[in-house]
This record gives C-alpha cells, structure tokens and sequence, in this order.
C-alpha cells in the first residue's frame, strides 16, 4: 500500500471531508465549514499544520477542529488513535504533495 492510498485511507476514517473541501471535488457539501485542503501548502507551513494536527484548540481556542490523535487529561497526553506521530507526520506530507 503506497503511502497516498494510506493517507487517503486515514483522512477517510477521520472524515476529514465532512468539513473540508479538496479543490473543485462538488462531491463536498460542506466546503464553507473549513479552509479547502487543496490551499494548504499554497498558505500554511508544514510545521505549524503538524502542531494544528497535535491540538487545534491550543493554536486557537473555541476551534471546531476535533483533535482526532491526542488530548491531555488530567495533566496526561493520551493517545486517540495508535501511532499518532506517524499518522499526523502521514498527513502533513499528503497535504503538502497534493
């Protein structure tokens, strides 16, 4: 499995579309709710996007963005989802080769 097909798979599995637009993709009803993914590397760093990816709310409280990998609870990180770093590292790299 190729590493676009993975992480096609986990943006999927997260629904990441449901918010997101991709471009010209009509498919997408909710493009309005979040800033279309196919700008990405046009108008973010990669870095700051991995961070986003860590904690959306720290960056900017009262986000919508759900943090899907890791929250802190009781002073603890906690994993959401196995492998975390790979995952959000997996994602940077899609969205910016788009």
């Amino acid at each position: 499995q190729t590493e676009k097909t993975e992480a096609k798979k986990l943006f999927e599995l997260l629904k990441c579309i449901r918010c997101h637009s991709f471009g010209k993709d009509e498919t997408v009803l909710a493009g309005e709710l979040a800033p279309d993914m196919s700008l990405t590397k046009q108008r973010l760093k990669p870095d700051w996007v991995r961070d986003w990816l860590h904690n959306p709310q720290k960056l900017q409280p009262g986000t919508k963005m759900p943090n899907y990998f890791l929250i802190e609870e009781d002073g603890e990180v906690v994993e959401l989802l196995p492998m975390p770093e790979k995952k959000i590292d997996l994602l940077v790299r899609y969205l910016f080769e788009m």
